[in-house]
């Protein structure tokens, strides 16, 4: 079909806003259906245990940098800056923990507030064990929740005390990593923002209900990006092989390796290697939604299905694109 080669860089671009959108949309979808508070306590032990393994992960891959210290502390926040593409505007020439954080700019400003709480208050104060670190990080607000910036700040963990430590140190500058490798670690963070999501909906009570709530969603999103996955791959046709074409690329973009098996009335796909192979199952079901909006889209006499996923204890998945059922029932 002629696609066009993607840039690195471009191919990074789409990633990214892939795993952003999928992670807070199964959040909001949660956040639906049990409400913000028990969305919260559902994915509260997640992202602090992510949060703590992720501080224990960076001082052991560089010792002599990410030191078990404040500027330890400093350096690791400036790389997940960088992973995240958030911006403070500028950092200090001095850190000082007496003076308020603040972002200018974040991926998920537009997403749900729980994300913030999790990310930034959950999950954060997790890695600030890891560095036996005495104080905590408060978020004070956030754009998600309309303000202008995000805001937090650092208080000492003593009980009963409130004053704010004003230790101060020379700002480390940023980790020098090349930009390939920062990109891989962006992927698999992001990644794992969905998957301890997943993992959260599948101990609610009501999981089918949420999960029904975020196929809903996520069907939505793929309806919505549809346009822009067929002029990325300068794409107009309204046909099976542009279905091929677009799945093929999300395939690539989310690091699924597979080749196709069959092409009879359809396409099928056999995938041996996917980096969410271990997830919940119910991840498969979700980005089955995401696809299927797309085919919407682009030709909604077909759908996707897929017969075996190795998220369900298969050896390979099965990506089948096939003529949709007579039935009327969405997949």
């Amino acid at each position: 079909m002629g696609a066009p080669e993607l840039s690195r860089e471009k191919r990074s671009d789409l990633t990214f806003q892939l795993l952003t959108g999928f992670s807070s949309t199964a959040l909001g979808g949660l956040v639906d259906i049990a409400g913000s508070q028990r969305a919260i306590e559902l994915n509260k032990p997640y992202w602090h245990h992510s949060g703590k393994a992720a501080a224990l992960i960076a001082m052991q891959s560089s010792p002599s940098l990410v030191t078990k210290d404040l500027r330890g502390w400093i350096l690791m926040n400036r790389l997940v800056d960088a992973m995240l593409r958030r911006s403070r505007g500028s950092w200090p020439s001095r850190y000082s923990l007496a003076k308020q954080g603040v972002f200018v700019h974040c991926p998920f400003e537009n997403g749900p507030p729980e994300f913030c709480y999790l990310f930034d208050y959950v999950a954060a104060n997790g890695a600030l064990e890891s560095f036996d670190l005495d104080f905590e990080l408060l978020l004070e607000a956030t754009m998600a929740e309309g303000a202008p910036v995000c805001v937090f700040s650092k208080i000492k963990r003593f009980p009963g005390n409130d004053e704010v430590d004003n230790i101060e140190l020379e700002t480390p500058s940023p980790l020098d990593i090349p930009k390939e490798v920062l990109d891989s670690l962006t992927m698999q963070y992001l990644g794992e923002h969905w998957v301890m999501i997943a993992r959260a909906i599948g101990d609610y009570e009501g999981r089918e209900e949420v999960l029904d709530r975020v196929k809903k969603r996520l069907r939505e999103l793929g309806q919505a990006r549809a346009g822009e996955l067929m002029k990325v791959l300068g794409l107009t046709e309204r046909s099976l092989a542009t279905i091929s074409a677009v799945l093929g690329l999300l395939n690539s973009l989310l690091f699924q390796e597979g080749e196709v098996t069959g092409t009879a009335s359809g396409e099928e796909k056999r995938i041996s290697l996917c980096p969410f192979q271990d997830a919940p199952g119910d991840m498969c079901a979700q980005f089955e939604a995401f696809t299927n909006g797309i085919i919407d889209e682009i030709d909604p006499q077909y759908e996707l299905v897929h017969p075996e996923a190795m998220c369900r204890g298969s050896d390979h998945c099965v990506r089948s694109i096939r003529e949709r059922s007579s039935t009327g029932q969405e997949p």
